[in-house]
């Protein structure tokens, strides 16, 4: 015959109360999970077209079949009343820039040349360079007068810059 299992005193014995409350707590949001996914797949199919439901519906065969609700559905139909003259004439492309504006500061010379004297005296500072190790104030101006206002104007704002930032 069969040994029998020793009881062990620790063990709690399964009981009819003890199987019925697993089953309660496992099986409750199990049926309560599947209902609900099924009821939101029953109401996803309301708000198909037509057409879609029809042809889920419809049974495989050779020959389309054509539902009778399609002719209820909802169909797009194009605006051709308007005359095609009157509508703006709207480009492909966006026309590329003239070569005369690419490049072209719009600063005047004097306040761009202290804000890029600035920003590479603050730099140099900020770097723990040494003073002037970036300076440059070549620039692309036109007329001299404006290439020595930039000249100016970077002078100082490069000394500020690198007098006011933090190390």
């Amino acid at each position: 015959m069969g040994k029998k299992k020793p009881h062990i005193a620790n063990e709690p014995e399964p009981s009819a109360a003890n199987i019925g409350m697993r089953l309660l707590i496992i099986g409750l949001p199990t049926l309560a999970l599947i209902a609900i996914i099924g009821f939101m797949k029953l109401k996803s199919d309301e708000h198909m077209p037509a057409s879609v439901l029809a042809a889920v519906k419809a049974p495989t065969s050779s020959t389309p079949t054509v539902p009778e609700d399609t002719a209820k559905a909802p169909i797009a139909i194009p605006d051709t009343t308007i005359d095609l003259t009157i509508l703006p004439v709207i480009p492909d492309t966006l026309p590329a820039a003239p070569p005369d504006s690419v490049g072209v500061d719009e600063r005047s010379p004097l306040t761009a040349g202290h804000e890029d004297g600035h920003l590479a005296g603050a730099y140099d500072r900020g770097a723990g360079n040494e003073y002037g190790i970036s300076y440059d104030d070549t620039n692309t101006y036109p007329t001299p007068a404006e290439q020595h206002a930039y000249s100016d104007g970077y002078r100082e704002g490069y000394a500020v810059g690198y007098r006011e930032s933090k190390l």
